[in-house]
């Protein structure tokens, strides 16, 4: 995971009640109400959050990453390559485009 970016949130009606309930005021109301209550107190009404990029770390890698890596795949022409296997012109099987059979190797 990466963390480069931020945003800014609201907090909600439930985190400002919150808020107040621990610096001892009960209140209610409106979301509005809540937040000028906030704001007189010098509590916070949003935070900023770092936003997270995820990427592939810890995920399992497929059979066209598996096989790109030992070398079965032509990377200049990986558009050939199915789960199965994908016929000619003449509707002839072709084993070789099949990433399932080159996995049995």
């Amino acid at each position: 995971m990466i963390a480069d970016k931020t945003a800014k949130k609201k907090l909600k009606k439930e985190e400002l009640i919150k808020h107040l309930q621990d610096i001892g005021i009960q209140s209610t109301g409106t979301l509005h109400m809540l937040q000028e209550l906030c704001r007189l107190h010098n509590l916070p009404i949003e935070i900023i959050e770092q936003k997270i990029l995820e990427g592939w770390d810890g995920e399992q890698k497929g059979l066209l990453q598996v096989l790109r890596e030992r070398g079965f795949i032509d990377v200049n022409n990986v558009a050939c390559y199915t789960i199965n296997r994908r016929k000619d012109a003449y509707g002839k099987t072709q084993k070789e485009t099949s990433l399932k059979h080159l996995m049995s190797f």
